[in-house]
């Protein structure tokens, strides 16, 4: 497989990640917010069995820790007060 490959599988794998997530915070018990739901969880079980297949069980393993770790640091940095962003980044 080449890079170009593997980055546009993990794009898919994030993208799905993050449109499952929004639709999990999302979710207000309507038929429309469950439908996204449940589409979401369909293109995430969808683009985790191409990495299996795809990378086989260790790297795909690692590319979801990978994205997991990036995405909880995104999630740590936006939950995070505005003054203590400006405080980290000024270091």
């Amino acid at each position: 497989m080449t890079i170009p490959e593997r980055e546009a599988l993990a794009q898919r794998l994030g993208k799905a990640e993050t449109e499952l997530q929004r639709a999990q915070r999302d979710a207000d018990g309507s038929p429309r917010a469950r439908m996204r739901l449940a589409r979401a969880r369909t293109e995430y079980r969808e683009a985790e069995h191409l990495t299996l297949r795809v990378l086989g069980a260790r790297q795909a393993l690692d590319l979801v820790e990978q994205l997991s770790t990036a995405s909880h640091q995104a999630a740590c940095a936006m939950a995070a007060p505005a003054s203590s962003r400006r405080a980290a980044a000024s270091q």
